[in-house]
């Protein structure tokens, strides 16, 4: 008798798995490039479009240009959530990862923690980066503030959450819908519907605002947050709550469907399709009793008494000559 596994072998056995299968693919680099670059570029530019605005009436938020270049970075990183399991459910490897981790949620959690691990890294260095970098920008302005002043590293630390969130929603998604363009769109719907909600007029909009995702990254990471908005714990708390419910339902349904049933449906077909090939045909040919005899007697099948051929149906009656114009064909 075989002694158990040790629960921290097995979890770690897992989370080397889907390491090894998010690092073993070429999108996950170019990815994760396009969500790091591009928010640093982007708060750049508009740090210094915020420097050289006229006729400033009330002070720029100086940390609000880094939060504004993720919401394009939000896109990369949630499409790499969705694929995570969207991948596998497309071309069938899934079962392969459900037969060697029965435990369908230690799959969902693994590949969770690995992308979320891996994304949070990744928004932190986003975060960090852009608020240097606008702050190059703004100082020139005298626009700017140091990272010494109370309550700038934690709007920073919080900045590179945001990645984090939206990561891990593809990956609930990924589960739940099974497909690469229904899981991205549900992400997309997800993330700015409610956002654009919230421009209802008062006191709805407000409402609404308090607990969308954008909004509450906005309080989370601003120097000066709303004041018809949630307190930045509260603010902190729906947006952490984006992913915990979506992972929650992801984990509610991957153990009550299928995995087989989302696979390429033309597989299945084929699989029930008669066998026509040619190669088919000569096997059932070889299986066929030899040529004269009826297998169950062995009695010369000129000895069996043959079935009588059945009559053909009765001529019905000429049909009469056409006519056309007079004569007679």
């Amino acid at each position: 008798m075989t002694a158990p596994v040790p629960l921290a072998v097995r979890a770690r056995d897992v989370l080397t798995s889907e390491w090894t299968k998010l690092r073993s693919v070429r999108s996950t680099y170019w990815t994760l490039l396009v969500a790091v670059a591009t928010p640093i570029g982007i708060s750049a530019l508009v740090a210094v479009v915020l420097s050289h605005a006229p006729g400033k009436q009330t002070p720029v938020d100086p940390l609000l240009p880094g939060l504004i270049s993720q919401e394009y970075a939000v896109l990369a990183v949630g499409v790499l959530g969705v694929l995570a399991f969207s991948t596998e459910y497309g071309t069938g490897l899934i079962r392969t990862t459900f037969a060697a981790v029965p435990r369908r949620r230690a799959v969902l959690a693994a590949k969770a923690a690995v992308i979320g691990a891996l994304t949070l890294v990744a928004g932190e260095v986003v975060a960090f980066a852009s608020f240097a970098l606008v702050q190059a920008v703004l100082s020139g302005k005298h626009l700017g503030v140091s990272l010494s002043r109370p309550g700038v590293p934690g709007a920073v630390l919080a900045g590179g959450l945001l990645l984090f969130v939206v990561a891990t929603m593809g990956v609930g998604l990924g589960s739940i819908v099974r497909h690469t363009a229904g899981g991205i769109a549900a992400l997309v719907g997800l993330i700015f519907l409610p956002a654009i909600l919230g421009v209802l007029p008062a006191p709805w909009g407000a409402r609404i605002a308090r607990f969308t995702l954008l909004d509450a990254a906005r309080q989370v990471t601003a120097l000066h947050p709303a004041t018809d908005l949630f307190a930045p714990a509260a603010s902190l708390l729906v947006l952490l709550a984006w992913p915990a419910l979506t992972l929650l339902a992801a984990a509610f349904l991957i153990t009550r469907r299928d995995a087989l049933k989302t696979f390429f449906y033309r597989t299945a077909t084929r699989s029930r399709a008669p066998a026509t090939s040619p190669a088919s045909r000569a096997s059932r040919a070889r299986d066929r009793p030899p040529c004269g005899r009826d297998p169950a007697s062995a009695t010369p099948a000129s000895a069996i008494a043959r079935r009588p051929a059945r009559p053909g149906p009765a001529p019905g009656p000429a049909r009469p000559p056409k006519r056309v114009l007079g004569k007679v064909f």
